[in-house]
């Protein structure tokens, strides 16, 4: 069983997971979803996830810059993937793969699920 969490303001991205995990992982999977950072922080402090999903830009966050600081020692052994539209990761983070996390466009979410991106 795939443990996800999408942290993210907007419920449509909520409904398009559901629907790519669904199609991934027919019934074997849980994905818990919240609207902003602090009940993204209380869920991970209450559950372990393999994956936390989380919009880059969440309001009142600026990006990734601000929220991967408070974040990072939550998330213990899963993968955090920030996902947005439009953003180059670059401008803020140097091309380092010990970040801790990892970016992908929203328009590639799907196809990167459905090739296994959790399977990991």
């Amino acid at each position: 069983m795939k443990d996800v969490l999408l942290i993210d303001d907007d419920i449509m991205e909520q409904k398009l997971m559901h629907v790519f995990l669904t199609r991934r992982y027919d019934e074997d999977f849980e994905l818990t979803y919240v609207d902003n950072l602090d009940a993204g922080l209380k869920a991970l402090d209450d559950a372990e996830f393999d994956v936390v999903f989380i919009d880059h830009y969440l309001p009142p966050y600026k990006g990734a810059h601000e929220t991967y600081p408070l974040i990072s020692g939550h998330v213990r052994k899963a993968s955090l993937i920030y996902i947005s539209s439009g953003f180059t990761p670059v401008d803020r983070f140097p091309a380092d793969k010990n970040l801790g996390f990892s970016f992908i466009d929203k328009f590639d979410i799907k196809d990167r699920i459905m090739n296994g991106l959790l399977d990991s």
